[in-house]
């Protein structure tokens, strides 16, 4: 299941930050990333973070 599909199921919404964040604005991917940044607002830090681990 992926970030957007949990994020949608417990209602909260986040945002893309560092090189994903910028491949996305350019339309293409730039790199190999290694990992995804996320923001979202600090109240829904721990249920996103318990969905991801599950």
């Amino acid at each position: 299941m992926g970030i957007s599909t949990i994020s949608k199921r417990i209602g909260i919404v986040f945002w893309l930050r560092g090189g994903w964040a910028i491949d996305f604005l350019l339309g293409k991917v730039t790199r190999r990333h290694e990992d995804i940044d996320l923001i979202t607002c600090i109240q829904n830090r721990d249920r996103l973070e318990d969905e991801l681990i599950c």
